[in-house]
């Protein structure tokens, strides 16, 4: 490199990576509460609660029913689904179609496709309110404290670290009555999912019909084609699995399911892992076609008052020549790993800041973060 190459070098503005990319706390977080709450725990937690009540056979006590094993409970939920006035349309459809009897046959499990899909939903209210609700409030603090131990305390006066914190404190937060009015509106998607596409002679169905495309008219539901992948992962397991969940369902009380015994299934319960496999089939199936339907009532909560708030420490984003510091924004329900990418920071030159403010109003030069910081930042 000859001397005027070397002068341009340094006079240009060294960019740190910082500015650019994810943080190294913004990932742990990330990992952490969208991925491993919001996510994996939802997905485990759904799926042994949906066993558990479509196959125990311990007699429970709810207020306003009568005792009964959850098994009978999720039936009569299921019942009591199909006689809705909001089954009316397609009861007649069915009975028109295939007759009475047969015709009842679709409308009963079109309601119990729709009660399996609430009961997968219930333990979402556990899982997801504390953690999009307090995972937002502890975010900034969460994400310093590990870039710095991460970085090192050098580091943290980096100025595209500092404006990048700056935006995360800035950022809008759900209120606990906004994650709960999304968590019923996950409810409300996954509830018209079921309804439409959960079970057999579904909308899926007769778009084939009408389109005469046989791959449409073929499609049995949610709840089959998950029961299906449910069977080829129990399977595919060793058998000394199997074995042990079988083991540990018979300790449980767990059994054969009322759906199960009306198709002749009898004996020792030994479909665990087939079982449990089906509900976290039918669990992603129905985060996956849910998402499009949620994703617009969650924007359309953000401009709702009550349901999020600006923290009052930085009223104001971070901004660079009129554009915003942007970092992935907080979540309200469990859509999350569908499109959990970092978004574009808009920093393109390097943001320094004294000390922490409400805006960023100038540039100056800066050295990025030390090389062996660095290096974490590329590798991390």
């Amino acid at each position: 490199m000859n001397k005027t190459e070397q002068k341009k070098v340094a006079e240009d503005p060294v960019i740190s990576p910082l500015a650019n990319e994810k943080t190294y706390g913004e990932r742990v977080y990330t990992r952490v509460f969208d991925w491993g709450l919001n996510y994996w725990a939802n997905l485990l937690a759904s799926a042994g609660f949906s066993q558990w009540a479509s196959n125990s056979t311990k007699e429970i006590k709810i207020f306003g029913f009568d005792k009964a094993a959850p098994r009978v409970l999720q039936e009569k939920l299921g019942d009591w689904i199909s006689k809705l006035s909001l089954m009316n349309g397609y009861k007649e459809r069915q009975i028109a179609k295939h007759g009475l009897e047969d015709g009842m046959k679709f409308v009963s499990k079109r309601g119990f496709a729709m009660a399996e899909s609430l009961t997968l939903l219930v333990p979402g209210f556990a899982v997801m309110i504390p953690s999009v609700w307090l995972g937002a409030k502890i975010k900034p603090m969460f994400v310093e404290w590990f870039n710095k131990r991460h970085y090192g305390d050098d580091a943290m006066e980096d100025p595209s670290l500092k404006a990048r914190h700056q935006a995360i404190r800035a950022e809008e937060q759900p209120t606990l009555l906004g994650t709960v009015v999304a968590r019923l509106g996950t409810v409300g998607a996954v509830q018209l999912s079921a309804k439409l596409i959960g079970s057999e002679s579904n909308t899926i169905n007769w778009i084939g019909e009408k389109s005469n495309i046989a791959s449409l008219k073929k499609f049995n539901g949610i709840n089959p084609a998950a029961e299906t992948i449910g069977v080829g992962l129990g399977n595919s397991l060793p058998a000394s699995i199997k074995q042990t969940l079988n083991a540990k369902a018979s300790k449980w009380g767990l059994s054969w399911s009322n759906q199960q015994m009306k198709i002749g299934k009898t004996g020792t319960y030994d479909q665990t892992a087939q079982d449990l496999s089906k509900y976290i089939a039918m669990d992603t199936m129905y985060t996956a076609v849910s998402a499009g339907t949620i994703r617009p009532f969650l924007k359309l909560l953000r401009h709702i008052p009550g349901m999020s708030h600006k923290p009052k420490v930085a009223a104001n984003s971070p901004t660079f020549d009129g554009e915003k510091v942007k970092v992935p924004t907080n979540r309200y329900a469990d859509t999350v790993p569908l499109d959990a990418q970092p978004e574009p920071v808009a920093l393109s030159k390097a943001v320094p800041i004294e000390s922490p403010s409400n805006k960023i109003s100038h540039i100056t030069q800066h050295n990025t973060v030390a090389a062996n910081d660095e290096r974490h930042v590329i590798h991390a």
